[in-house]
């Protein structure tokens, strides 16, 4: 038998970035994959949460589609009109509300820590009271200087039992470490039963009270965010911009060559300075930057045309790669349930007429959107019942992405004019509209015209309204209008 050598063939990468590419896709896993452990030392207990805050900033700050749908998704729960479910709450209420939910710094303190909710699975607002002026302001925390939910916990001499009372666990301006407690926690048996020299250690009396969101079906104080479900194509995505990031700077690559065959063009004696053909497909090729190489071959025959060939230098894995992304990014659109439209992305053109991207957009909000917010409303309920002394819950709008006036006005005259509502009711709802024709402050509540229905302009029942209560109400209306 003859034994022949046969040369070893060097394998050619065609795609010299996918070798990077797999070495951070792989990092990025593995770093998902790090033990998810609770920090306990010798006298401390904390309770961490199981997606540890590195990797969560890291994808927030480092995939924009997540940072874009993310933000976006907590605008439209939080950045809304804030009021009370119960539509006879006393207006003192009302005021508290407003001074407190709809006051834009508080508001906007509280995006900040829903914003850290969103993508790292937990955030917090510290307490600050003006006990000189009974009025209450909030102060975001930010999650990267939280070290956790810390356990305290105290046998009790009198029952024998061991109990847990749990704090947010910060550091201050000043790098002190702070402890705060938290609304809708019980510190009763802790206060009534704790030697005072344990409460001095803590500094329980001088403790602040602080919001916090966070928690679901497998942590008491912690989400497991959206994103965790769709990790890997985040990751993904990261790793391709990194790649295309590394490939600008390394300079453009020639996608192809353009190739010209065609006779020899002399220079013309009279004309030296004159340029030839292919000096002129040269200049224009290269005034597009369309990275593409140019060459101009000659051929033998002086009769024959210029004839032109394209010839691709590279593959289609750029474009796998691209398609890969967009993929991703509808995966990531779909974890948090916010439509494209939202993001201003339009992925079909529309007509005209077309109103799919209203009802898209209404079907958000309307499914979406507002049962999302039960979520701040638990938190923000026991703030009002503790704080403010209000019983009634607290509501929140949606956002309306389409200007649904004329509707709601076309519908309250409808039911009034049908006997449907009564006429303090169609004035109430239509000053929820137009606040400029708001005139409960100008009539009296017991008035019988209030209490009227009408069908098409008629009365129902005996009673008929007073010609002079109903010139009353006309000139209180013509002079609130503008």
């Amino acid at each position: 038998m003859k034994i022949e050598k046969t040369e070893e063939i060097e394998e050619v990468d065609y795609l010299p970035e996918a070798t990077e590419f797999q070495q951070r896709l792989e990092e990025y896993l593995l770093i998902d994959q790090a033990p998810k452990t609770s920090k306990i030392d010798k006298n401390q207990i904390y309770i961490q949460p199981s997606i540890p805050l590195h990797l969560s900033r890291y994808v927030y700050h480092r995939c924009d589609d997540l940072k874009d749908v993310v933000e976006v998704y907590v605008k439209d729960m939080v950045l809304n009109d804030f009021g009370l479910e119960d539509t006879e709450a006393d207006t003192h209420d009302i005021e508290k509300i407003n001074n407190m939910w709809n006051n834009n710094e508080n508001k906007l303190q509280l995006y900040y820590a829903l914003l850290e909710n969103a993508y790292a699975g937990y955030g917090a607002l510290e307490i600050i009271e003006h006990k000189k002026h009974e009025l209450y302001e909030v102060q975001q925390i930010p999650v990267q200087t939280i070290n956790g939910i810390r356990v305290i916990r105290y046998k009790s001499e009198v029952t024998g039992n061991e109990y847990e009372f749990y704090f947010v666990e910060h550091r201050d301006n000043n790098g002190n470490q702070v402890l705060l407690k938290i609304v809708g926690k019980n510190y009763t048996l802790l206060e009534k039963y704790c030697p005072t020299e344990e409460l001095e250690k803590i500094k329980y009396n001088e403790m602040n009270w602080c919001l916090w969101f966070g928690g679901c079906q497998e942590d008491m104080f912690y989400d497991i965010p959206r994103w965790e479900s769709c990790s890997e194509k985040i990751y993904t995505n990261i790793a391709i911009k990194k790649m295309n990031l590394a490939k600008i700077r390394r300079g453009n690559v020639a996608a192809g060559v353009l190739l010209f065959e065609g006779p020899p063009i002399l220079p013309d004696p009279e004309n030296p300075d004159e340029k030839r053909i292919d000096k002129h497909l040269e200049e224009n090729l290269d005034q597009t930057n369309g990275g593409t190489m140019f060459a101009y071959l000659t051929t033998d025959n002086d009769e024959r045309g210029i004839t032109m060939q394209y010839q691709a230098l590279t593959d289609n894995n750029y474009g796998y790669l691209e398609n890969l992304e967009e993929a991703n990014k509808r995966s990531i659109y779909k974890t948090y349930r916010v439509p494209p439209q939202r993001l201003m992305l339009m992925e079909n053109k529309e007509s005209m007429n077309s109103n799919q991207s209203e009802k898209i957009l209404e079907t958000y909000a309307t499914h979406e959107v507002r049962p999302n917010q039960m979520f701040i409303k638990s938190p923000l309920n026991m703030f009002n019942n503790k704080f403010l002394k209000i019983k009634s819950n607290i509501s929140i709008s949606t956002p309306e992405f389409v200007d649904n006036t004329a509707t709601k006005l076309d519908t309250i005259i409808k039911g009034f004019n049908n006997a449907l509502l009564t006429l303090g009711k169609a004035l109430q709802l239509i000053a929820d509209i137009y606040p400029q024709v708001d005139i409960q402050e100008d009539i009296q509540e017991d008035d019988e015209l209030l209490r009227m229905r009408f069908y098409n302009g008629r009365v129902l029942g005996d009673a008929q309204p007073d010609i002079e209560e109903q010139n009353k109400y006309n000139n209180v209306i013509d002079d609130k209008m503008p």
